[in-house]
């Protein structure tokens, strides 16, 4: 996440016409005329109510002026995201950019003074001296405590839904770990950016793509570059980022410096390459039968090995994780209970409560524990299965606690990742920039930075609870979206409205319901009228597009 000072003009939808909102100004000033909500009887589309002008705290520019935004840059492909808090900015890069303006409620529990850049500068100054201990990284006996109820819980899960019930589901183990450091599942305030027309894939590109903010923020150099900016995105962009602040040190302009600028991991591309990177390690060869690795499970359920190890969908590749390590546990259960030979049943018995803790607890001790792994390495075959366990169990932690929005459950997964990484192929840059970024924000930073960034990292965007994303993630949901209009925008595809009026107005277009109506209504006119018509909302906006004709 990246704090930055983004201004961004926002379109707003008032009686059935798309307005420009620019933040920092006093007016709202109308674009074109478009009808794409309700209308109501006897009021055209151009007799809109007056329109209230944005106050100073929600405002971008306003924000930025007072040290209060937050924003955030995605993966190689030009984007931002960013977030607002009085005193800095989160920026993140994906497809279009984004603007979050972090709570209200979380900036009242911050120290201003912390949030500076000369407090973040004065916090770097002790890293040469810093002296860096594995029991940074190592978990203490607290966390070692709560991740034994993490692995717990998975297997309780397991048991609930495939082994036995117990009679008295109050006084059963619990199916989800203790919470450590909750986020505020408060809707976040979101704002898109113009997609940028400049390419991060080079050291030059993020030059640009910052040139880029600086404009869309209409401020100046000294301005812009002048306060402290939080930046995540993925490993390859904060790589290129460091590599051209590297070659413009030493620098006395604060422009050309970028010593304002502090790069953080995005958390569902940290999640999607690790994991990745952990079943491709236990996936074994598909080719030698005498091979027990996860690809043997995975054909055992039905699922085609050779499609889960593709980088294409990372979402059923931690889904086909977590099944073939509850697969794992569910032989474990029954191992231990004594029936793993026995007949399997689609009702499951219920068995006294005492009893069913008893076997969730002697599961755990048996294959999941430290000392059932010291046991079993005279046994490659065993050893490398309760290895395995170990190493799904922390990404399916990782995913969990990332949908409930707890940062701390998170950051525990991090320190483990963090030393596995060492020793793990392909995670060479990783074993370097997951531990920095851990120590950044536990160590490092002055307190109400590092909350700052922590309680940034991961977003609502319905406001319910469970239902967190990383804010990563939330982008390439936007860019996903960005794409669908190109796609279906035909051969009239006016990329410069593209660039300008549809890149910051995604979460307008699409909101929270907004997939599933567009689903709901084209399957609904396919079955009824043999061809596909689109929702009059998607209508209009293809044909302002650039869609020429549209034949219903």
């Amino acid at each position: 996440m990246i704090t930055g000072y983004p201004t961004v003009d926002h379109l707003r939808m008032r009686s059935g016409s798309l307005m420009w909102v620019c933040f920092g100004c006093q007016a709202a000033s109308p674009v074109r005329s478009v009808p794409v909500t309700h209308l109501r009887p006897g009021r055209t589309p151009l007799q809109r109510r007056p329109q209230r002008s944005p106050d100073a705290a929600g405002s971008i520019t306003g924000a930025i002026l007072q040290n209060c935004a937050l924003t955030t840059l995605p993966p190689c492909s030009v984007t931002g995201a960013s977030r607002t808090t009085p005193y800095g900015v989160l920026l993140t890069l994906s497809s279009p950019g984004r603007v979050h303006i972090p709570s209200d409620n979380l900036m009242k529990t911050l120290d201003p003074n912390q949030l500076t850049l000369q407090s973040y500068h004065n916090a770097l100054k002790d890293v040469d001296s810093l002296i860096i201990n594995p029991a940074d990284f190592l978990p203490d006996d607290e966390a070692q405590d709560h991740y034994e109820k993490v692995f717990k819980s998975q297997i309780a899960r397991v048991m609930y839904k495939y082994v036995a019930r117990p009679a008295d589901s109050k006084r059963k183990l619990p199916m989800d770990p203790p919470d450590i450091e909750l986020i505020s599942h408060e809707q976040p305030k979101i704002h898109m950016m113009k997609l940028m027309n400049e390419s991060d894939n080079s050291a030059e590109g993020i030059g640009q793509v910052m040139e880029a903010l600086r404009r869309q923020s209409r401020l100046e150099p000294g301005e812009f570059f002048g306060r402290f900016q939080l930046i995540d995105g993925d490993l390859g962009t904060a790589q290129i980022f460091n590599a051209i602040r590297s070659l413009r040190f030493p620098s006395e302009h604060c422009d050309h410096s970028l010593n304002n600028v502090s790069f953080t991991l995005g958390a569902a591309h940290t999640l999607w390459n690790i994991a990745h990177t952990i079943l491709t390690h236990h996936f074994g060869n598909s080719k030698a039968m005498d091979d027990l690795g996860v690809w043997r499970y995975l054909q055992a359920l039905g699922i085609p090995p050779e499609k889960v190890i593709q980088k294409k969908d990372f979402t059923k590749m931690l889904q086909y994780m977590e099944q073939v390590h509850e697969a794992t546990l569910w032989y474990c259960l029954r191992h231990v209970m004594g029936e793993h030979d026995s007949t399997i049943t689609e009702d499951l018995p219920v068995i006294p409560t005492s009893n069913w803790n008893a076997i969730v607890n002697q599961c755990y001790n048996q294959f999941c524990s430290h000392e059932a792994r010291r046991a079993a390495q005279s046994s490659p075959k065993l050893y490398n299965l309760f290895i395995r366990l170990q190493d799904f169990s922390t990404v399916i932690e990782a995913n969990r606690s990332m949908k409930r929005g707890d940062i701390g459950r998170l950051i525990n997964v991090w320190k483990m990742w963090s030393i596995m990484t060492q020793s793990l192929p392909g995670l060479t840059h990783y074993s370097a920039y997951l531990p920095r970024l851990i120590l950044l924000i536990t160590k490092i930073l002055p307190p109400s930075l590092s909350e700052l960034i922590r309680h940034s990292i991961l977003v609502s965007p319905s406001g319910r609870p469970n239902h967190f994303v990383a804010k990563d993630f939330l982008l390439e949901t936007h860019n996903y979206w960005l794409k669908y209009f190109y796609v279906r925008g035909g051969i009239g595809t006016q990329i410069e409205r593209l660039q300008e009026l549809f890149s910051s107005n995604i979460p307008i277009i699409v909101g929270p319901s907004m997939s599933n109506k567009v689903i709901n209504h084209c399957s609904c006119y396919k079955h009824s009228r043999g061809s596909t018509r689109w929702p009059k909302k998607i209508r209009f906006l293809m044909e302002g597009l650039g869609r020429g004709h549209y034949n219903p």
